[in-house]
């Protein structure tokens, strides 16, 4: 069975309209911490296919947000998630065995159409060297002030419409203080 919005095979709960798909994304910081990294996204056929993108993608049916970040940036980079940042680290368990982690994303965005998908941002600190994959390639290390000057002060945009409206909101809001150098 598929999640994918407007799958006919997607999940339903009992109402009958298919449920969100979540995704993750990985604002990937260099050792030094004053860049990020950009990749070009690499699938034919879809609309977005050569746009300029932060790594990620859908979260698979059980799989932990934590997860799926290490899986999607290996997938598209190469790279090894180390530590996702400012995670508070809260977690408890209840009398019954179930578990809950606080989670701090940077921000959470809600794709309406098609949709219903949402997503978060997440600074993180990765090892290895970046290489072309599969699902990315062109991985290029920007600055905060580059990545604005470059993508966010131009009328059009060779970036995802998503990532362009979450970095936005990161930047602007100064979401990246103390994390970024």
């Amino acid at each position: 069975m598929s999640d994918a919005p407007g799958d006919p095979g997607a999940s339903r709960p009992a109402g009958g309209s298919p449920l969100a798909v979540p995704f993750v994304k990985a604002l990937l910081l260099a050792p030094e911490r004053d860049r990020f990294l950009l990749q070009r996204r690499r699938k034919p056929g879809d609309p977005y296919d050569g746009f300029w993108e932060l790594p990620g993608g859908r979260v698979h049916r059980g799989e932990s947000i934590h997860h799926c970040l290490m899986r999607e940036v290996a997938e598209e980079t190469g790279l090894h998630v180390q530590e996702v940042l400012g995670q508070r680290g809260e977690q408890a368990s209840d009398r019954l065995g179930g578990g809950v982690r606080v989670l701090s994303p940077l921000v959470t965005v809600e794709v309406t159409a098609p949709g219903p998908i949402f997503g978060q941002y997440y600074a993180c600190q990765a090892r290895g060297t970046a290489r072309d994959t599969a699902e990315g390639n062109a991985h290029r290390w920007i600055t905060p002030a580059e990545f604005r000057a470059t993508y966010l002060d131009v009328p059009i945009s060779e970036l995802s419409t998503v990532d362009l409206l979450a970095m936005r909101l990161i930047l602007d809001d100064g979401l990246l203080a103390g994390i970024v150098r």
